[in-house]
């Protein structure tokens, strides 16, 4: 299972999701009508990008409204036991 992050802001909802493909992985991102898709070589590319969107969508308003990610649907990451993926400086409070 890849992660899938939500969002809402204004009653508008986002929806950011990672599917596997023969070339790499997909950032689908869809929200009230409208749908985009960001291809990635690896992995990682992809959690960089997802993370700086992330931070914009919580710059403009946005809140995290279920984010699903594991340990386990990121392959190329390796988080020690006890401790969070994501530093406490790139959350922010909404």
């Amino acid at each position: 299972m890849l992660p899938t992050w939500m969002f809402e802001r204004d009653g508008a909802h986002l929806t950011l999701h990672c599917r596997e493909t023969r070339r790499g992985v997909t950032l689908i991102v869809g929200g009230d009508g409208d749908l985009r898709s960001y291809s990635f070589h690896d992995f990682a590319a992809l959690m960089q990008f997802e993370q700086e969107m992330e931070e914009f969508l919580i710059e403009t308003g946005w809140t995290q409204t279920f984010p699903t990610i594991e340990s386990r649907a990121m392959p190329d990451r390796q988080t020690p036991a006890g401790t969070s993926r994501r530093s406490p400086s790139s959350v922010r409070p909404s």
